[in-house]
């Protein structure tokens, strides 16, 4: 998973193939609308035919088991996008 920036090769997180999908464990930093939104599209680098990278889109719904949005940015120029840092902890995505 990546957040943006300078992440996004590294990365914040891993993406474990299992039967129809992945189970990802991730941070993302600076969720924008995490308040309003019911759910999580991102991209995150994995392996793919060859050991190429590809970056497929990961998408989860923010009420997914595993899913916890820490209310962490109070900052206050930021308060108004309901951003927040949003954590994944083995949330199956198709």
């Amino acid at each position: 998973m990546t957040s943006g920036g300078s992440d996004f090769l590294a990365g914040s997180g891993v993406a474990e193939k299992v039967d129809g999908g992945y189970h990802v464990t991730a941070r993302k930093v600076f969720g924008e609308w995490v308040t309003e939104r019911s759910r999580l599209h991102d991209h995150g680098p994995l392996p793919g035919p060859g050991g190429r990278p590809h970056d497929p889109a990961l998408p989860a719904p923010l009420e997914a088991p595993g899913v916890k949005i820490a209310d962490n940015w109070r900052t206050l120029g930021m308060r108004g996008t309901g951003s927040n840092d949003i954590l994944l902890e083995r949330v199956f995505v198709p």
